[in-house]
């Protein structure tokens, strides 16, 4: 496989996907997911693709968006109820984060061969 590729893959599956699994685990254990798990899962996502994209408005829509999760976790553990769907609004930000951050992890990795965390990476000794 070309190495580019390797890095652009790798990149997704683990600054991408893998900060994903406690949502896939309270499923899988629980049989859902709840409120407050997606609430603050939407606000760690969020802010980590923020700070590690290249793109200054990127940063910038994930740090509002992380503060509303963080916001929304807070009413949701002081027992207040939301106002709006949590699991829902959460979901849209994760997808819309994943697939934004998708395209610039392509960008930089298959068309600009930027080298992901120096992993499967030779180096000249």
């Amino acid at each position: 496989m070309n190495k580019k590729w390797e890095q652009f893959i790798f990149s997704i599956i683990a600054h991408l996907t893998l900060p994903l699994l406690p949502l896939i685990v309270e499923k899988l254990l629980t049989g859902s997911v709840a409120n407050e798990t997606w609430a603050i899962t939407a606000a760690m996502y969020t802010i980590a693709i923020g700070v590690s994209s290249n793109w200054l408005p990127i940063l910038g829509v994930s740090l509002l968006v992380s503060m509303i999760s963080v916001c929304s976790f807070g009413f949701l553990k002081a027992g207040t109820t939301a106002n709006f769907d949590v699991p829902t609004s959460s979901l849209i930000a994760i997808i819309a984060f994943f697939i934004v951050h998708t395209i610039e992890r392509y960008m930089r990795h298959v068309n600009d061969g930027e080298i992901f965390l120096g992993v499967g990476v030779e180096k000249d000794v």
